[in-house]
C-alpha cells in the first residue's frame, strides 16, 4: 500500500479510485465501488477529478452519475482536497 503523493493533480486513475472508494461510508459500499469502475471506464484521474468539484460539473452527466445527493457528495469531498480540508492522500495499492 502506498499512499498517493501531492495535490490532487498529480493523482494517477488508481488513486482517483481509491478516494472515491474511501467515500463508501458516505454513499454506501456497492454505489462507491460503482462509481469508482466508473472513474475507471472513463479515466478519471487527479486533474480530471480535480474538475468535478462542483455539483454543476457537466463530467457528472457525462459519465451517467446523476444521483443527486452522491453528486454533491463527492464534489464536496473533491473540494475538500483541493483545499486542504481534507486528507490528501488515498490509501492505493502499488499495482
Amino acid at each position: 500500500m502506498l499512499r498517493a503523493r501531492g495535490s490532487i493533480a498529480g493523482w494517477s486513475v488508481t488513486e482517483a479510485c481509491s478516494f472515491l472508494s474511501s467515500l463508501s461510508n458516505a454513499l454506501g459500499s456497492d454505489a462507491a465501488e460503482s462509481y469508482a469502475e466508473t472513474f475507471r471506464e472513463h479515466e478519471v484521474d487527479g486533474p480530471a477529478l480535480s474538475a468535478l468539484d462542483s455539483a454543476a460539473s457537466p463530467g457528472w452527466k457525462i459519465m451517467g452519475i446523476t444521483k443527486f445527493g452522491h453528486v454533491n457528495k463527492i464534489a464536496a469531498a473533491v473540494a475538500a482536497v483541493k483545499t486542504g480540508a481534507a486528507p490528501r492522500g488515498p490509501t492505493v495499492s502499488s499495482e
